[in-house]
């Protein structure tokens, strides 16, 4: 699939927490790229955020399915959508993957380690499995708990393809360092919080960011 290049660096990811926070930032306001996550979301909160102008990465990261909230944010957002996000660390995947195939939606591979920072030969095997799939970007996250983490999952760069729409950062303390350095090695996009409130450990606000890459 060919696809736009994202509509920015930098994607907010959005908890029913953090929707009043979005519209009373203006900055969060006028802002175009952002993470649904249906899992930490109402149908409310989707029909809410459906006023803003940007486009949506839709993600589900309970222990089930949210079906009838991806259906619904399917109906409703319709060419807002960017992509899916497809978790391969869960065990309704390939449904996921179903899904957007069905509705002609890119695809977010991704894989998510919540607990340690694998070695690199590992990493590189979970990567070269998801490749063998085909996805439109290959997204992996990892609990960075040292510099070596950090270093371990920036190396991933080093022997992934222009093509490869790679998307590799930390979780954790190391956090924002593996973010900022990701930008530089050329990952299409990056994850963040709103500030006052994050999806995942560690994760840098907005306006943090938005100000370390100067955008």
């Amino acid at each position: 699939m060919n696809l736009p290049p994202p509509p920015s660096k930098l994607c907010v990811s959005i908890s029913e927490k953090a929707v009043c926070e979005i519209f009373n930032n203006k900055n969060l306001r006028e802002h175009n790229f952002f993470e649904l996550r249906l899992d930490l979301l109402n149908c409310k909160d989707i029909k809410k955020l459906n006023k803003l102008n940007g486009e949506f990465i839709i993600t589900c990261r309970s222990k089930e399915l949210c079906t009838n909230k991806i259906q619904f944010a399917l109906k409703l957002l319709k060419e807002k959508i960017f992509a899916i996000d497809v978790c391969t660390d869960c065990n309704y995947g390939k449904k996921l993957k179903a899904i957007a195939q069905e509705n002609n939606l890119p695809i977010i591979l991704s894989y998510h380690n919540y607990s340690e920072t694998p070695p690199f030969d590992k990493l590189f095997s979970i990567l070269e499995r998801m490749k063998a799939e085909k996805a439109d970007f290959y997204k992996i996250v990892t609990e960075t708990k040292s510099e070596r983490d950090a270093e371990t999952i920036m190396k991933l760069y080093d022997i992934a393809k222009g093509g490869d729409k790679l998307i590799a950062f930390g979780m954790g303390e190391y956090t924002r360092q593996t973010r900022t350095e990701a930008l530089k090695k050329g990952t299409p996009f990056i994850f963040v919080g709103t500030g006052k409130h994050t999806t995942a450990p560690g994760q840098p606000g907005f306006e943090e960011m938005k100000r370390i890459i100067s955008i």
